[in-house]
């Protein structure tokens, strides 16, 4: 359909441990299922507030004595803990998602990685800088942003769920709901401005049929 686009890499991969730590503190408007899509297969809220993360603080010790790394001048201000996962050559990876007044900011996350000696020798990824003062108090409410991205998405379509955004753009950052919609097996994704109410960006979330 137009206007979309490909899943970013920050957030489509990525198997997370079964027993991993917490998330911030989500809006009311969020669900267990849509951040479970956000964050490609990190477990459920419950189950990260259930769990303690072994390499976090090392991760971000080393984010720290690297600043500047990967757009992070402020790891424990910019960033949230997300999960921990170990490769096929047992080495550990910890993924961190950038927030902004703890609201996630879409498709930016950084992942330090561990040698074998359980070492942080590297990050990927990445964060935006974020400059202006967002009002992080929606004033959409979340019913409308439904109907809205129900209407962009075309007829037969309904919303699912909806979460709170920061949306990157070029040049700033927009605060906006991310609506959830269906249409039998499709799925999309519609990103609507919290204070005008405009559709920001619509991502295809189908299945790959490959």
């Amino acid at each position: 359909m137009p206007g979309t686009q490909i899943l970013p890499f920050a957030v489509r991969r990525v198997a997370c441990f079964a027993l991993i730590l917490t998330l911030p503190l989500f809006p009311a408007c969020a669900s267990d299922s849509a951040l479970m899509r956000a964050n490609a297969g990190c477990p459920s809220i419950a189950q990260q507030q259930a769990a303690k993360p072994k390499y976090a603080a090392q991760a971000l010790a080393y984010l720290s004595a690297n600043p500047g790394e990967h757009g992070v001048t402020d790891p424990s201000k910019q960033l949230t803990f997300l999960c921990e996962n170990v490769d096929e050559l047992q080495q550990k990876h910890v993924r961190f998602q950038q927030t902004y007044d703890g609201i996630p900011v879409w498709g930016q996350q950084v992942i330090v990685h561990f040698d074998k000696q359980d070492q942080a020798t590297s990050a990927s990824g990445g964060i935006q800088s974020i400059t202006q003062k967002l009002v992080t108090k929606p004033k959409l409410d979340k019913s409308i942003a439904s109907t809205t991205a129900t209407k962009a998405a075309g007829e037969g379509w309904k919303a699912r769920d909806c979460v709170l955004y920061v949306y990157p753009q070029e040049g700033g950052a927009r605060l906006a709901h991310l609506v959830n919609v269906s249409k039998g097996l499709q799925r999309s994704m519609v990103f609507i401005d919290t204070e005008t109410g405009v559709v920001l960006n619509q991502i295809s979330a189908s299945p790959s049929t490959n």
